[in-house]
């Protein structure tokens, strides 16, 4: 024969009363603590910044969606600016070579200048 369910009812009941109190407690503990924050300038901002907090991203997954475009374009920008920083770098390498060979070539044409 199968053994009969167990009789949840008591239970069930223990924890809505529970959750009942709990639910009290935590309300009362929310009020006492608005309170608190409203006697004082910096809890009075903080209870300002609350309600815009509900504005955010539900999570961060639709955060990270609604960033990849930014974040896509920063990283191409990022990029043309790397590829600008090598080119301008690489071109004052070669303005350096360029001048250094023009002082050389004026110190050759005044050596020569004095054999003549």
């Amino acid at each position: 024969s199968a053994a009969a369910p167990p009789d949840l009812s008591l239970p069930s009941a223990v924890l809505e009363t529970r959750l009942r109190q709990l639910r009290d407690e935590s309300s009362s503990v929310s009020q006492s603590l608005t309170q608190k924050l409203a006697s004082s300038q910096s809890g009075q901002n903080l209870l300002h910044i609350g309600p815009s907090l509900s504005t955010l991203p539900p999570d961060l997954r639709s955060l990270l969606d609604a960033l990849r475009p930014t974040a896509s374009d920063v990283e191409r920008y990022e990029s043309a600016n790397r590829t600008e920083l090598v080119r301008v770098v690489e071109a004052g390498v070669e303005a350096r070579k360029a001048r250094r060979r023009a002082a050389e070539a004026e110190e050759c044409a005044a050596m020569c200048g004095d054999l003549a």
